[in-house]
């Protein structure tokens, strides 16, 4: 399945104005407004809007167009371009989404729709991140383990009927220049065999974290059909199905937390 050429345009140009989620944007602008900015409820608020990561990542891309080789962690991006230079950059973003919200341009359904794709993301990404924990990663690659399950689905904010929507965050993590890592995460996570030999854990990982979501949390984290997954994950990460559910409250909770944060800063 391909991307049709007016479509792909779309999304390109899109990829390059991408507002905020309307879970972030007025926390976004009251930090952004604040006399002294703080870095660390910024950062917080970038890591929960897969969006805003996306915008982040792409002005790095800007600014260090070889960098993107490796991950580089919304931290590491804050420190190398300064704080107020991530500010100005995504505050355009926020603020396009706050008056629309003041507006009532954004109708019920597509908020909904967003609440549930924020959800998810959210879900998929603590998961993700809990599960190489258990497993033993590196604790220095577990912001990248939670980026994965993040934007994972990030094709699926366009709502495009007969386009894949890993094909369609496909293009937008490309126009965005993220990591070939979390790449290879939007395309294959759905058909992990295709993935690349030196991403496979991050891929499995990432896929294991959206069917434990889809299949055992509650409906508000749900963005599709209960999902299969392949023994081929299972094998890979070494966890039988029971893994996750032990931990099922654990999650719940910090999920939670998050939703708790968000209501806060906004």
């Amino acid at each position: 399945m391909s991307i049709d050429r007016a479509i792909e345009q779309q999304i390109i140009n899109f990829t390059r104005v991408m507002p905020a989620l309307p879970q972030t944007a007025n926390g976004i602008m009251n930090i952004c407004n604040s006399r002294f900015v703080d870095a660390r409820h910024l950062y917080k608020l970038i890591c929960v809007d897969p969006l805003l990561f996306c915008q982040t990542q792409a002005l790095f891309t800007i600014y260090y167009p070889k960098l993107n080789t490796i991950y580089n962690s919304i931290a590491k991006i804050m420190i190398m371009l300064n704080v107020n230079t991530v500010k100005n950059h995504i505050m355009p973003f926020a603020e396009k989404t706050k008056d629309a919200l003041a507006a009532k341009s954004i109708n019920k359904k597509t908020l909904e729709y967003q609440s549930c794709f924020w959800r998810h993301a959210v879900a998929t990404g603590i998961t993700a991140r809990f599960i190489a924990k258990e497993r033993g990663i590196d604790p220095a690659q577990f912001e990248l383990y939670y980026a994965a399950g993040l934007v994972h689905d990030l094709g699926k904010y366009f709502q495009v009927e007969g386009t894949s929507h890993s094909e369609l965050g496909g293009l937008v993590a490309k126009t965005a220049g993220l990591y070939e890592g979390l790449l290879d995460v939007i395309l294959h996570h759905h058909d992990v065999a295709k993935s690349k030999g030196t991403n496979a854990d991050l891929v499995c990982t990432a896929a294991l974290a959206d069917y434990f979501v889809n299949s055992s949390l509650s409906a508000q984290q749900k963005t599709g059909s209960k999902a299969t997954l392949g023994k081929e994950v299972w094998q890979r990460l070494s966890v039988s199905p029971e893994f996750l559910e032990k931990h099922k409250q654990m999650l719940v909770s910090e999920i939670k937390k998050c939703d708790a944060y968000i209501k806060v800063e906004n």
